[in-house]
Parts: structure tokens; sequence; C-alpha cells
């Protein structure tokens, strides 16, 4: 059974669940990941954050606010942190960092976040993001 519940309370929840080795799903909100999660649609699963690697996405606080954005860069205990479709970066601390995407639904199907043929459509994508952008721009 789906429920809905506000943000902090359903962030409490899954900070539990995390901190206790389990699993959480959680549905994505906002448009900061499109093309690949989106708003309203697509649900993730999210697991504790170890063994993090550069691509992940990632389930964070900053400032009071709780941010699903890709890991594009890892210098020791810093990770920068970006939505796939926005410019603006993120600099945090591992240690802000609540879980990890393991996996999430398209199309009704489960994705594995690491699965090889998802993570060469994430290069491409990032490799022809800054043109699509600025061409959307203006339009």
């Amino acid at each position: 059974m789906k429920t809905s519940v506000p943000n902090e309370q359903m962030m409490a929840l899954i900070k539990e669940a995390i901190s206790h080795g389990q699993k959480a799903t959680l549905k994505v909100v906002g448009t900061s990941m499109m093309p690949f999660f989106k708003d309203g649609l697509t649900e993730v699963t999210l697991a504790p954050a170890s063994d993090l690697q550069r691509l992940d996405v990632v389930l964070f606080q900053m400032q009071d606010k709780y941010y699903l954005h890709r890991i594009i860069k890892m210098d020791g205990m810093r990770v920068t942190a970006q939505g796939d479709y926005l410019f603006s970066k993120e600099e945090i601390d591992q240690t802000h960092i609540i879980a990890r995407v393991v996996s999430f639904l398209e199309r009704g199907q489960s994705v594995d976040s690491r699965d090889i043929h998802y993570l060469r459509r994430v290069k491409r994508w990032h490799l022809i993001k800054p043109i699509i952008l600025r061409l959307r721009r203006y339009r």
C-alpha cells in the first residue's frame, strides 16, 4: 500500500530505514534529473550509500533541503554532485549523503543504476547536455 506523507516526515522515515541497512522507495519530485528521472513518474529505490562511484545518483541533505543528484566528481571525502538537467553543481562532504539510488523504474521495468547500457546513455547525455540546454534557452 502506497501513501503520501509530508516531505520532512518522509525523509525521516527514509533516513531511519537506510540507517538500519534497509532499502526505501521514493517517487521523484522535480525536473533537475531529467531526462532520466521524470517528475512524479520515476520511482527510485534507495540503499545505504556505500561504495560510491562517479555517476551514482545520491540523496543528500544540504542546508535543510534534500537533493537527488548525480556524482560527477569525487575527491577523497568531497563529492561534486549535479542534476542531469542543471548547470549548477553542489560541493558536498560524503557525510551529507543519505543514500544511493540502486535502481529505478523506467516504463514499468526495473533498471539497475549501474547497468552498463544505462550508464552509456548517461555519458552520452552529459556530452550533449551543454548544447541541448543552451538551445532550449533560445526557443
